[in-house]
């Protein structure tokens, strides 16, 4: 990757380079923004959140970024 940008990657810009969005698009909502930190363990369920099923009936190891901003 240094040799892509043409300059060292330090852990800081490492870090920034891994940030990726996710964008769900759900009908009948107004859209925002999300700022929390997440990962692909999360995908899951939040996914199962918006769908209105209960993650607590599956293993699962991350968690609904979307459902912790709103408690």
């Amino acid at each position: 990757m240094s040799e892509i940008q043409g300059k060292e990657i330090t852990p800081y810009q490492n870090a920034q380079n891994q940030r990726v969005p996710l964008m769900i698009r759900i009908p009948g909502k107004k859209g925002g923004v999300n700022h929390t930190y997440g990962g692909e363990v999360d995908v899951m369920p939040t996914l199962l959140h918006l769908q209105g099923i209960d993650s607590n009936e599956f293993v699962n190891f991350g968690t609904d970024p979307i459902l912790k901003k709103k408690a």
